[in-house]
């Protein structure tokens, strides 16, 4: 019985003292700090991997105690090869001391979502070839320590059936310590089969990167769709769809209009229409420096006649006219003045 309160207070303090074990995470060439002890410590050194890295008769460039009291230790220019458990001891624990876990991280760049080699950037919409059911998508994050775990969501529901993989950039010869990772994933998704036509169907993917060195998981999404026509069609200033009436500013100022359509592809035509008058071919934008009532259409390569939007007027405002005014009663007090002189 003596045996086994021996070896249950004896696993009890392992397990203590991994449970205390802080992990500390930073990027590669920063700086750490292990606050070992706050009180005063005439014993304060630092051991990895049973080596003592430095003591107060153990000096380092990279590892150096901060103040002659205390027992902190400051870990300089941070490499990826300086990862693992560290264990502090003091006077105060000179056996068990503080235990750290220092991660290294590298920060890879921005998660690339591909689809047919071709590159979907964020919120843009892709044409999905031909009449096929099945789409293969690609995601990459390039250049991390560790490796980044990758998961997809399709019009935001998981997607648990893709394949992942990592593997270094910089070849086996190096050891794994000088290793930084590319992480690929590929996902098969199948389109909707409910609707007869396949025409009209939008799916929204992402691939989402998970890596430690992120705040937030970072995110790549796309839209795919078939070949549909231009169905509607909108006027925007400043990324915003105008009414049907807009009154322009005061004074004399230049407004950029913008005709936005749906319809996959994009559409590749427009035209502009000006109080009332014939339809201008025209780009997709059309600057405005005065009152007046603008209708653009636009069409793609699926559509055989244009989609108009509706027509939004501009109109002056009241103080557009507030100049004039003044101008014509000044006028007609200078007359008064003049006509009162000669009487």
């Amino acid at each position: 019985m003596i045996w086994i309160l021996v070896c249950l207070l004896i696993f009890s303090g392992v397990h203590g003292q991994e449970e205390k074990a802080k992990k500390i995470v930073d990027e590669r060439g920063s700086s750490v700090v292990l606050e070992c002890s706050e009180a005063d410590s005439v014993k304060c050194e630092l051991i990895k991997n049973d080596t003592t890295m430095v003591s107060r008769n153990v000096e380092s460039d990279k590892y150096k105690i901060l103040e002659s009291g205390n027992c902190k230790i400051n870990i300089t220019n941070l490499e990826l090869g300086d990862a693992g458990i560290y264990s502090c001891h003091t006077t105060d624990s000179p056996s068990a001391g503080f235990q750290f876990e220092v991660i290294v991280t590298v920060t890879p760049s921005k998660p690339l979502l591909m689809y047919n080699d071709n590159l979907i950037l964020n919120g843009s919409m892709k044409l999905i070839d031909g009449n096929t059911d099945m789409v293969t998508l690609y995601c990459l994050s390039v250049g991390g320590y560790p490796e980044s775990k990758i998961h997809w969501t399709l019009n935001d529901k998981p997607i648990k059936d893709a394949t992942e993989n990592s593997y270094p950039t910089s070849g086996s010869l190096l050891p794994d310590s000088d290793k930084l990772y590319i992480t690929n994933s590929t996902v098969v998704i199948e389109l909707d089969q409910s609707s007869p036509d396949k025409i009209r169907r939008d799916y929204t993917v992402s691939c989402i990167v998970d890596h430690v060195a992120y705040s937030y998981e970072a995110l790549a999404w796309g839209i795919l769709a078939r070949k549909y026509a231009t169905s509607d069609v909108m006027i925007e200033l400043n990324g915003e769809v105008l009414k049907t009436e807009i009154k322009c500013g005061k004074g004399i100022k230049v407004y950029e209009l913008k005709c936005v359509s749906n319809g996959l592809p994009e559409a590749n035509e427009w035209e502009w229409r000006v109080d009332d008058k014939e339809w201008e071919t025209g780009d997709i934008s059309k600057w405005v420096g005065e009152p007046g009532q603008f209708t653009c259409r636009a069409r793609n390569m699926a559509n055989a006649d244009f989609v108009p939007s509706q027509t939004v007027k501009f109109v002056g405002s009241s103080g557009d006219h507030a100049v004039p005014a003044t101008l014509n009663f000044i006028f007609l007090l200078l007359v008064i003045l003049v006509l009162s002189w000669y009487h």
